[in-house]
């Protein structure tokens, strides 16, 4: 989008049909003032609760919300609470009945299938077409272009290379025109469409029954499609929306501007603070999206600091602190929330060594199908099927058995008797009990793996009906790949809430307009916060920064900047890397701004490369340090504040601990310095106390008295088999006779 794109966006809206009331940047509370809006439309128009619709624009947190305004208004009954996008699929059907939005995975597919099918005329299409990654590039920017409606927009500059983007532009158009002949919408589509339905008058006359009044609720992120829609939907209707300034970092992406340019030439009102003291979390966090130091003078408890050499070590810290966090304040596992920049981040990488740890987590953005086991057990299952290779056959073969321990052949009888390829998954199921096998074996992320193995057979079932994807194991494995390979990496989630009672790791929108009262920051370092962005892998970048037409932001002026965000420099240089700079700020205010209470802010000193290349603290954090109390949360040390609460870092501290503390008794010892050895006697002490536990893995016991033999000098001696717990004394005995 090029620099005049706020006046391109100014033409190319129609105007606010309504009241635009933009509050503060202020964590937790939007829905007191979403309830204001609500109330005072009920009180000045008599409106029944019947008469009001509330539209959202993302779908997490719309329970939350519905109870939220229940309770804050003493409601009788659940409000009208959906997202921009639900209501014009309610549109949309209305329209046309038989319409059916596709999901994620048969979109891929059926992209797949026309891009196959299309012969490109620019010679560096033709060329990239062979490269792996091609239809996946494709496709976002498809999505992208869709989404942000700029394909729809003759009127914008094509610039150099623009004719890429209009060949583009030609092969999304036939995908859409080819939906149409089967009676499918892709999701992104469905506003685009819905807002040309309500055209229709017999379509307006029964959507206006269902409100007299909307209100819009996280207006800053309507993007050009849903001020559309709503705009049209609020033709007959009063119209209250409801932004926060300096808290755009969807819409931002797309198009620049504040939430105050989007009402055009209407008044704005602008909201007060509704509380009249911050805390700590609350002032840093104001502090990062408006750049006033003064804020951080105010900052009576300190704010924490994590700082480990790897990225492993500093997941292994924080599961730490969250053990911390439970055993000395009682808090519950979704009292806390540990936060990537956005969706791209390590979001299943981070929940895997938390689950490692013990903490249940819990996730609104989508999990690849990639990293589930029991996934993976389907897809040798359809391998085993499908392929005449031999070598893959076995491979196949053995995975499933090692998942059961045996080769169930008469479960594989079974499934070879049934007809299609849903049957036949329906079958295996069954005959294997494979969902009392995820319960057991894996209690913690059983939830999530009972939705991928959902997922699969959806995917078996769309296989049943395409006509133009081969039926049987053939076609079902081609779909799953795909979907594994692609779905995983999608930016664009239609998911759901949080699941509750767990730890909540996700991109911090998710959690924009929550409050947790202790938040994890991780991988806050340069190159996140902030990082140069790469839009895509399709072009080149130099020529994605050249290309006004790309959906994005990608030519700003400084005036973008500057009208965009409050913490923009006096001086810029290059607009488009302080334009990405300010937006990655602004991210990670909004996920300080979640911390009702702790904010922790986390960091690695290298990277996860081969090379291990240094990492250095993100610039924001170190102008913090500079103004604010830093508590640094350290585990390991003499001096370290924190002792041993998580399972992963007991087992790793338990099995160290005895080289540990025959070391620091030895350097005592030869520098003729003190050294408490009732510390020794208590941590060995609390061992003692664990060896003794039932549950304890006679492994991990092994182990550690391996390591004390070993500590006393007496190698490969070990425990032997028919010593117990009471007769192997681990209380300091030993090492304190031999440390004198």
């Amino acid at each position: 989008m090029s620099g005049d794109a706020s006046a391109q966006r100014a033409g190319d809206d129609p105007a606010l049909r309504g009241e635009l009331r933009v509050a503060p940047f202020e964590g937790g509370a939007l829905t007191r003032h979403v309830a204001t809006a609500y109330d005072e439309l009920r009180e000045t128009y008599g409106y029944e609760l019947v008469d009001i619709l509330v539209v959202k624009r993302f779908p997490t947190g719309i329970e939350a919300l519905s109870q939220a305004l229940v309770e804050e208004l003493a409601l009788p009954s659940r409000p009208n609470v959906k997202t921009i996008a639900r209501h014009a699929s309610t549109v949309l059907t209305e329209r046309a009945p038989e319409t059916r939005v596709l999901s994620e995975v048969e979109r891929i597919e059926t992209l797949a299938m026309v891009l196959e099918g299309h012969a490109w005329e620019h010679d560096y299409f033709a060329s990239a077409a062979d490269h792996e990654s091609f239809g996946r590039d494709v496709g976002r920017i498809l999505l992208a272009g869709t989404y942000s409606g700029q394909f729809d927009r003759p009127d914008v500059d094509a610039g150099p290379h623009g004719e890429l983007l209009a060949e583009l532009q030609t092969v999304r158009d036939d995908f859409h025109d080819w939906l149409e002949t089967q009676g499918w919408v892709e999701r992104p589509d469905v506003l685009r469409r819905a807002t040309a339905a309500l055209a229709d008058d017999a379509v307006r006359s029964t959507i206006e029954r269902e409100f007299e009044a909307i209100v819009a609720v996280g207006f800053e992120e309507f993007g050009a499609l849903e001020r559309r829609y709503l705009a049209a939907l609020a033709e007959n209707a009063t119209l209250v929306a409801v932004g926060e300034e300096d808290a755009s970092i969807a819409r931002v992406w797309n198009e620049p501007g504040s939430v105050a340019d989007l009402g055009g030439s209407r008044p704005v009102e602008r909201v007060d603070r509704l509380r009249d003291r911050e805390t700590t979390t609350d002032r840093v966090a104001r502090f990062l999206a408006t750049g006033d130091e003064s804020l951080l003078s105010g900052c009576d408890d300190p704010i924490y600091r994590i700082a480990e050499p790897t990225f492993h070590e500093q997941l292994s810290t924080i599961a730490n602190e969250i053990g911390y966090l439970r055993a000395e304040y009682g808090w519950d596992y979704d009292d806390i929330a540990v936060l990537v920049k956005d969706s791209n981040g390590p979001i299943r990488r981070i929940r895997r060594v938390l689950r490692r740890a013990g903490i249940p987590t819990a996730s609104a953005t989508a999990n690849g199908l990639g990293g589930d086991r029991a996934v993976r057990e389907l897809h040798a299952l359809a391998t085993y099927h499908a392929t005449t290779d031999r070598e893959e056959r076995d491979r196949a073969r053995k995975l499933v058995a090692d998942r059961l321990g045996r080769w169930p052949q008469d479960a594989v009888d079974a499934v070879s008797s049934a007809s299609s390829a849903a049957d036949k998954l329906g079958r295996w199921i069954l005959e294997t009990d494979l969902k009392r096998r995820i319960a057991e074996s894996e209690p913690i992320e059983a939830r999530a793996q009972f939705h991928h193995v959902s997922r699969v057979l959806e995917i078996a079932e769309f296989v049943e009906r395409a006509d133009f994807v081969p039926n049987g194991w053939d076609g079902f494995l081609r779909v799953l790949e795909r979907a594994i390979t692609y779905v995983a990496s999608d930016t664009y989630s239609t998911s759901v809430d949080v699941e509750e009672n767990g730890v909540v790791v996700d991109a911090v929108r998710i959690c924009k307009h929550e409050r947790r009262t202790a938040v994890f920051l991780v991988d806050v370092h340069e190159g996140q916060y902030p990082e140069s962005p790469r839009l895509t892998r399709l072009f080149p970048q130099e020529w994605v920064r050249a290309m006004p037409g790309y959906p994005g932001v990608t030519t700003p002026a400084d005036a973008d900047v500057r009208s965009t965000f409050e913490t923009s420099p006096e001086t810029i240089h290059e607009p488009f890397e302080a334009y990405y700079a300010e937006l990655a700020r602004r991210q990670l205010a909004i996920g300080a701004r979640a911390a009702a209470d702790r904010l922790y802010f986390c960091t690695a000193g290298k990277d996860d490369s081969a090379l291990g290349r240094r990492q250095h603290p993100s610039r924001y954090l170190d102008t913090l340090e500079e103004h604010a109390g830093v508590e640094t949360i350290e585990i390991g040390s003499e001096d370290a504040p924190r002792d041993v609460y998580s399972h992963g870092e007991a087992s790793a501290t338990v099995l160290s601990e005895p080289w540990d503390q025959l070391e620091r008794i030895q350097q005592a010892a030869s520098t003729g310095s003190a050294y408490d050895l009732r510390r020794a006697e208590r941590t060995l002490g609390a061992i003692q106390t664990l060896l003794e536990s039932d549950d304890l893995d006679p492994r991990f016991e092994q182990a550690v008295y391996a390591q004390i033999d070993r500590a006393l000098g007496d190698v490969g001696a070990g425990r032997p088999a028919n010593e117990t717990n009471a007769d192997r004394p681990v209380d300091g005995t030993e090492v304190d006779s031999s440390g004198e």
